[in-house]
């Protein structure tokens, strides 16, 4: 009789365990899946924030180049000599400098949200990585608890 009451006390011992991994699994993902969703938003927030900052640069990129053409174009009215091919130059060399200083500065920003949109994706599988290692772990622990490879051989799967 005590033979019954414990092979039963196991067996509910080994449904509990069961039962529990299962509650672990779905809690697994679910927390699992907020981490990924969490890290995502992060990024997203990173992101715009190193636009905003693009955006300010490129702000004060342009208004330097204003400032300095104004200083070069009042010393030229100055010294009388407005309108002469070396201010002319001049003016066109840092309009071209500012053009190439804007033109890189948007290269980055495109590069950093590509990087952004690589690192979601990375967050996303490995999230989704983390699930499925949890399920083949349960998996695995069920098979081997019910006998693994060697039930497979038998007749009706009973040992």
């Amino acid at each position: 009789m005590s033979a019954i009451v414990s092979a039963i006390g196991a067996t509910a011992v080994a449904a509990g365990a069961l039962a529990v991994s299962a509650v672990a699994l779905v809690g697994g993902a679910v927390e699992s899946r907020k981490a990924g969703k969490a890290q995502r938003q992060s990024m997203e927030i990173q992101q715009r924030q190193a636009d905003i900052q693009a955006a300010r640069s490129r702000y004060a990129t342009v208004r330097q180049s204003r400032m300095t053409r104004g200083a070069m174009e009042q010393a030229a009215v100055s010294q009388g000599v407005s309108g002469s091919s070396g201010i002319l130059g001049a003016a066109a060399g840092l309009q071209a400098a500012t053009a190439s200083e804007l033109g890189t500065s948007l290269t980055l920003q495109g590069l950093s949200q590509q990087a952004t949109a690589a690192n979601q994706a990375a967050s996303s599988a490995q999230s989704n990585a983390a699930i499925w290692g949890t399920v083949g772990g349960l998996s695995g622990s069920i098979f081997s608890d019910l006998g693994g490879f060697s039930t497979l051989g038998k007749k009706g799967g009973t040992t």
